[in-house]
């Protein structure tokens, strides 16, 4: 019976001050464990990047804008801008088009057609055709500021660079103000019309998100 409660008492100590290899031990579990925490949300968060909205690959879809901004001193660069940001465009569509159909169990369903067209007509709106207008606007009253400011002919040549310049940097200079307001506008455009569809076509989990 002494025997007995002197292991006892021993196992009490032993639990109350684990020996160091058995703290070691335990630090050690802990820290694996948290480094495989780590690695399972470092590896959701690689998974979850969207190359054609996270990425600097997204101002292919504000290269229009920028063609818009030099459309009077580069004239054909008008057109590839506008070709690159289409291409934009249809790469993001495909993408969202494929994931949808990868969701939907390789299935061609509402959801997939509709969600590929509701990308392709918010992209088109939101990133090339409202703010390409908005730029045209921008650089054609600065050419028209520029021309009714015009300087006598002794500063002939700084006029001709004025009147080049200043359009093409108001242009430049407007971007930035412009995208966030415009997707914004779109979105809310659109979820008070089309998209108060999509529910009729059994199409759930569209709208209220820019693309």
């Amino acid at each position: 019976a002494a025997y007995r409660r002197r292991r006892r008492r021993r196992r009490r100590a032993i639990a109350l001050n684990p020996p160091p290899s058995v703290m070691g031990k335990a630090k050690t579990s802990e820290s694996a464990a948290a480094a495989a925490a780590l690695l399972k949300d470092g590896a959701k968060d690689v998974q979850e990047v969207d190359l054609w909205r996270d990425t600097p690959l997204r101002y292919l879809g504000y290269a229009n804008e920028v063609g818009e901004a030099f459309r009077y001193v580069l004239p054909a660069l008008l057109g590839a801008s506008y070709a690159l940001s289409f291409g934009y465009v249809a790469g993001d569509v495909l993408d969202k088009g494929r994931r949808a159909f990868v969701a939907q169990g390789r299935r061609l369903s509402p959801t997939v057609v509709v969600g590929s067209l509701d990308c392709f007509v918010w992209q088109t709106l939101a990133s090339v055709l409202v703010p390409g207008a908005i730029i045209h606007k921008v650089v054609d009253a600065a050419k028209w500021g520029v021309a009714k400011g015009a300087p006598g002919k002794e500063t002939l040549l700084r006029g001709l660079v004025s009147a080049r310049a200043v359009p093409v940097m108001a242009g430049l200079a407007t971007i930035p103000f412009v995208v966030e307001p415009i997707d914004h506008a779109v979105t809310v455009a659109m979820d008070a019309t089309v998209r108060k569809a999509y529910p009729l076509l059994n199409v759930q989990g569209l709208g209220s998100q820019p693309h």
